[in-house]
């Protein structure tokens, strides 16, 4: 939802296929968030973006002693857009902050192509 052109509330669901980093078994962590984005760019078709948000991370699918888990994140990035018709690329790179094994805080950072849609329009 973007109630101005250059500011809106977005909700994103992802999909992450990986493995586990001791075992050779696979993975599956689906993402939820929630994001504050604001168009910093926009030339034509293609846009510079930012954003800034919360969500969880919840792993689907467990093996040897990892189940199920559901962890809350913050995070923040930039991105590029290429809007075609309704629809839109995107390519956006986020630094996530979560809880580490240890209690402290973990750094992930990501590396997201998706593609999106608007509606209403």
């Amino acid at each position: 939802m973007w109630p101005t052109t250059r500011v809106g509330v977005e909700a994103e669901v992802g999909v992450i296929p990986t493995h586990f980093a001791i075992a050779t078994d696979r993975a599956t962590v689906v993402s939820l968030r929630g994001q504050l984005a604001v168009r910093l760019v926009q030339v034509g078709r293609v846009g510079l973006r930012g954003a800034v948000g919360a969500g969880a991370l919840m792993l689907v699918s467990g093996a040897g002693d990892a189940h199920a888990d559901t962890d809350s994140e913050l995070h923040w990035g930039l991105g590029i857009t290429v809007a075609v018709s309704r629809w839109q690329l995107r390519l956006d790179a986020r630094h996530l902050i979560g809880p580490a094994r240890d209690a402290g805080y973990a750094n992930l950072f990501e590396l997201d192509l998706g593609v999106g849609v608007h509606f209403g329009r």
